[in-house]
């Protein structure tokens, strides 16, 4: 069972291993909102990823936030 903590905020900058975290997170407990640094423009697999995890993407283009529905 999945339970969400609405006052998780997590801040990914980790100059292209941003996909490695996103996979790295405990699922358990996912977080609210995500923002991810994208400067890079890995966003694609990224987005994937997430989506398949319940978040759609909300705005941004080089900090990219998406938002768990």
């Amino acid at each position: 069972m999945s339970r969400q903590n609405d006052n998780l905020l997590v801040v990914i900058d980790v100059q292209g291993f941003e996909l490695d975290v996103i996979r790295g997170i405990d699922w358990s407990y996912p977080p609210a909102y995500i923002v991810v640094e994208d400067d890079l423009k890995k966003s694609g697999p990224i987005s994937e990823c997430l989506t398949v995890r319940g978040y759609f993407y909300v705005c941004g283009r080089t900090d990219r936030a998406y938002v768990r529905r």
